[in-house]
């Protein structure tokens, strides 16, 4: 008898097999099913439905190579490039082994000028198959766009070897010679195909691009014309007309032809070019609802955001134009266009640091682009890099030894190191730039003025002012040499002429008062301060209280000042020589005593005069008080940095290092570039431990205060504590020297 257990199990297990398969057959079914349905609709253009139905089967069966590979097609079509590399990708890496799909994936990186991530493809298909021209075409345009150019000429000659008769296989030759410089060898190659192929299309488009090349613009003008006449449907064609009629400078024509297709069919780049156009031309509203259009046309295609960009940042945007090229970089991620237009963004809004990345992101994308390395150089600057700095721009003038930007910021780099010599020898390279000269020769003056070379400052700046002309800058800077040389009374009418031509700046005033002053001329010294106060504004009347102390006019000046703060009562500097006047006579006491009564009497406290309160007081040492007065500021406004500075440094002085370092930071997010409260930062920051973090701060504040003694002193002990001797030993002989 047989055993009804195990007759049991026989036929539970037969039941599960059973199941299984059909399962099997179900998912599989599915699975073609997705697949079929995506192929239908990929060849009727229903691209968004197409790539649903694969997600589903890719969902189903995540190895499926053919998933990926039809979803790399679909992407193509909805123009999503990124995500249609990404799935290429991983359909060469499911089947290695499958030529298309390899094949379409290389060429779709090539398009994108990602041709260092196609060449390990293309290489190694190319070893495969040495006969595949399609993949040698690749690996010939892979070696040009490298730099390799007997390799991709070597390549082009091996299709020509395979396929003699083709007429691609020569246009191929001719294209790559292009690419070169070869005209002789385009034209060569050119006339081959033309031989075989008298009508071939591709052709005429190479023609057109040798006679660009050759200079023959309005006969690839005409060119170019026929074959869009002949092939009316090719909107790619008249794009390229447009452009070319940019090119020899028919304007018009250029704008009527993108008008037309834009009416016509919506074209993204017509519209964008159009846009560009009339941008030019003044008519910016048009333009940016072109761009916009644009992009509603073609989402992926990066131009029009890139320009919305730059018009937002021209109208001083930053929040728009960082949207605007964000968005870009959502479609094209490594753009290096993109990425260096918001380095520029970055650097304007104070984030040096994300300047940098971006900047050097675009770099790596860019390796041989001096503009972007010149742009890392300026960032790295800003970023209290100047040794990277110094680096990036070496390179650049190393293979361009006249670039006037790199020597010019290379002579700015030298001389706030104190190294005078190659300052002045970067300075000399620049100075003969039309654009750049004058700075040039400024800082050419300006260091032999530092070394105590008087005579030869002066003579600089007088050749500079006849070399590039009457700049106020450099007038003022003869002026200046010529009275520390002896030469008063030239210097006296260099200093009346910038008086005359710009009342409104304080500087020469300033300087003519002080010399008339220096040479026993008060009077004169304070009408002349009057003058100005009458004609300018604030600056000139605080001059005017700065004489009147001089001359001895303390009661006048007073009353200068207290009419200053009540018609500009958010303006530090009348209160700060209000409580200077206490303190010339020794009744800092007493300053104490005007300010308590000044800010009990002002119904609403004033933030600026308790911030002077607690600066009396740490002059007086009641650091407790002080303390309590700054923290009493931040109480009403949070973001006043001086107070934020000044408490910071106290709790740092006491110990409470924590607070302190918090309150730094806090006050470096609000103005990234103070110089002073960078300073305060590194401090705390050298006194917590961190000293290499404080020493890239130290150095950006000390650009921006050359001449400080407490900075270039924090900095030598911060270069002593990360183990920079020599450099230390440098900046203390430059210390020693300011002393």
């Amino acid at each position: 008898m047989r055993n009804p257990s195990l007759k049991c199990v026989v036929l539970f297990v037969f039941v599960t097999s059973l199941s299984l398969v059909t399962a099997c057959q179900n998912t599989v079914q599915k699975l073609q099913k997705h697949l079929a349905d995506a192929q239908n609709k990929i060849e009727a253009g229903d691209f968004e439905v197409a790539r649903i139905e694969l997600l589903n089967a890719i969902k189903i069966q995540p190895s499926s190579s053919q998933a990926y590979f039809l979803l790399g097609q679909v992407l193509v079509g909805l123009r999503n490039y990124n995500e249609a590399a990404r799935a290429y990708a991983n359909a060469n890496e499911l089947a290695p082994e499958d030529r298309d799909i390899a094949l379409e994936y290389s060429q779709l990186l090539m398009r994108g000028n990602a041709h260092e991530m196609a060449e390990p493809v293309i290489t190694e298909w190319a070893a495969r198959s040495p006969e595949d021209q399609d993949f040698l075409v690749l690996l010939s345009l892979v070696q040009v766009r490298s730099g390799r150019q007997t390799e991709a000429l070597d390549t082009a000659q091996k299709i020509i070897e395979l396929s003699p008769d083709s007429a691609k296989a020569w246009l191929h030759l001719a294209q790559v010679n292009l690419i070169i410089g070869d005209i002789s060898g385009a034209e060569d190659a050119l006339s081959k195909a033309e031989e075989i192929d008298p009508a071939s299309m591709d052709a005429g488009l190479i023609r057109v691009s040798l006679l660009q090349g050759k200079g023959l613009l309005d006969e690839a003008t005409d060119r170019l014309e026929l074959l869009a006449r002949e092939n009316p449907e090719r909107s790619d064609l008249k794009v390229r007309l447009a452009l070319l009629y940019e090119r020899v400078g028919r304007k018009d024509d250029a704008i009527k032809l993108y008008r037309e297709m834009s009416e016509r069919e919506p074209n993204a780049p017509a519209l964008y070019r159009l846009g560009l156009m009339l941008y030019d031309s003044g008519q910016k509203g048009e333009a940016v609802q072109l761009w916009e259009q644009s992009i509603e046309t073609d989402s992926y295609f990066p131009g029009p955001r890139l320009s919305l960009a730059r018009h937002y940042w021209s109208e001083k945007d930053i929040q728009k134009a960082m949207g605007a090229v964000n968005d870009a970089l959502k479609y094209a991620p490594s753009d290096s266009e993109a990425l260096a237009l918001r380095g520029v963004l970055n650097m304007a809004g104070g984030n040096a640091g994300e300047a940098l990345s971006d900047f050097q992101k675009a770099l790596d994308s860019r390796p041989d682009s001096l503009p972007l390395r010149l742009s890392l150089a300026q960032a790295q600057l800003g970023g209290g890099e100047p040794t990277q700095a110094r680096e990036n721009l070496k390179i650049i003038a190393g293979k361009y030894p006249d670039h006037a930007q790199a020597n010019l910021l290379l002579a700015k780099i030298e001389a706030n190191a104190g190294n005078f010599e190659a300052s002045s020898g970067y300075a000399r390279t620049a100075s003969s730039d039309k654009n750049l000269g004058r700075e040039a020769m400024w800082i050419l003056g300006d260091n032999a003025l530092r070394q105590g070379r008087l005579s030869e400052a002066k003579a600089v700046y007088e050749r500079n002012v006849k070399r590039h002309g009457d700049h106020p800058g450099s007038i003022l800077r003869v002026a200046q040499s010529r009275e520390m040389t002896g030469e008063l009374e030239k210097a006296e009418a260099g200093y009346r002429f910038l008086v005359k031509e710009r009342p409104e700046d304080i500087l020469p005033v300033t300087y003519l008062v002080s010399l008339l002053g220096r040479t026993g001329r008060k009077e004169e010294a304070l009408a002349q301060a009057r003058e100005g106060a009458a004609k300018g504004g604030v600056p000139q009347r605080l001059l005017l209280g700065r004489v009147l102390e001089g001359t001895g006019n303390i009661e006048e000046a007073r009353e200068l000042y207290l009419a200053l703060t009540r018609s500009h009562p958010d303006l530090m500097s009348p209160y700060q020589r209000i409580v200077a006047l206490y303190a010339r006579e020794s009744k800092l006491d007493e300053a104490e005593r005007w300010l308590i009564e000044s800010t009990e009497a002002s119904g609403t406290p004033s933030v600026r005069l308790l911030f002077l309160l607690g600066m009396v007081q740490d002059v007086l040492g009641k650091k407790e008080v002080s303390v309590d007065s700054y923290r009493e500021v931040l109480e009403l406004d949070p973001g006043f940095v001086p107070a934020i500075n000044n408490l910071a440094w106290n709790l740092s002085e006491s110990g409470d290092l924590k607070e302190a370092l918090e309150l730094a930071a806090r006050g470096r997010k609000i103005v990234p570039d103070d110089p002073s409260l960078g300073d305060t930062y590194a401090w705390i920051l050298h006194k917590s431990g961190d000293s290499a973090g404080a020493l890239p701060i130290l150095r950006q504040a000390l650009d921006a205060l050359p001449e400080n003694e407490v900075v270039r002193g924090h900095l030598v002990e911060v270069l002593k504590a990360v183990g920079r001797n020599d450099e230390a030993a440098e900046q203390q002989e430059m210390l020693d020297r300011l002393k």
